[in-house]
């Protein structure tokens, strides 16, 4: 599944993942891990082309991943900080 916690789960283990997102009712989690993929920090999977085969594919490919730590930015909450201390005229502390 490609939910937002466990799609960030997966991304602390520094391990090569195929993600296999829900896309009903709402497309956020196909969205989420069409875009992981298509950066190559995980794989992705549409629920729709999910087969035994398709999976004994992914499992023997040997495709490296990028490290999402070395792709992504982790600093959300500070960089929230400083923006909103720019909006309101304030520097953070």
């Amino acid at each position: 599944m490609g939910g937002y916690n466990t799609t960030t789960e997966i991304l602390s283990f520094h391990k090569r993942a195929l993600i296999v997102p829900r896309i009903k009712p709402r497309t956020e989690q196909w969205i989420r891990a069409s875009r992981l993929a298509e950066m190559g920090i995980t794989d992705c999977l549409h629920p729709d082309n999910l087969t035994p085969e398709a999976l004994s594919r992914w499992m023997q490919a040997q495709k490296p991943q990028l490290d999402a730590r070395d792709t992504l930015r982790f600093d959300g909450l500070e960089r929230m900080v400083r923006e909103v201390g720019c909006i309101i005229g304030e520097t953070p502390v």
